[in-house]
């Protein structure tokens, strides 16, 4: 259970990064410095560093909140379902959530594109996320007879499936449907080799 203190860490940390994004829309990312981001937060740069080493890292930050939401979602879901729907109802939910922040979006893919230490960490939050989405089929299929090395594999097919729905959407400027996007992607993944696993 958090204390007081845990819960004001956590609202400090969700204002940094909420003030972040509002002052890089507005002024670019370059232009912004940690102390304005400090100061529109109404805390000192110290505190600012409690938090974050760096702006590149808050901006990593704000995606992992994203790779979070899938997870509790995905745990949210009936464990009685079928995986693929289960994954499906996840990617749902975060697909929402994107969708209500498609400005911060669009910025972030931008800064991303522009800025080697970002793509390196872009690239380290997609293995992340990959291998979380293992971690749940791992579970799902616990008693199953599907061999390991399909379950990473099948891991891997519905992580290259929200690559796809979420490059489709981008590349829309975020007028697209990502919720529609990302449901007929993983239908393909669905009607892949491993179908015969998932009505086990």
């Amino acid at each position: 259970m958090s204390t007081l203190r845990d819960q004001k860490k956590a609202k400090t940390r969700e204002e940094l990064i909420r003030v972040a994004m509002t002052l890089f829309l507005k002024n670019g990312y370059d232009a912004t410095t940690i102390d304005q981001i400090a100061g529109a937060a109404g805390v000192g740069r110290r505190t600012f560093f409690r938090y974050f080493a760096s702006k590149d890292l808050l901006l990593s930050s704000f995606q992992e909140g994203y790779v979070d939401q899938f997870r509790d979602a995905f745990r949210q879901t009936d464990p009685a379902r079928k995986p693929i729907d289960r994954f499906t109802d996840a990617f749902r939910a975060v697909a929402k959530s994107l969708m209500a922040s498609r400005d911060e979006i669009l910025l972030m893919r931008q800064l991303v594109e522009n800025s080697p230490s970002l793509t390196a960490l872009d690239v380290a939050l997609d293995q992340e996320i990959q291998a979380e989405v293992e971690v749940m089929l791992r579970e799902c299929f616990a008693d199953s007879t599907m061999p390991e090395l399909e379950i990473t594999i099948f891991a891997a097919a519905l992580f290259a499936a929200y690559q796809v729905a979420f490059t489709q959407w981008i590349a829309s400027n975020g007028k697209a449907n990502f919720a529609d996007l990302g449901r007929a992607a993983i239908a393909v993944v669905e009607k892949g080799a491993w179908a015969r696993y998932l009505d086990e």
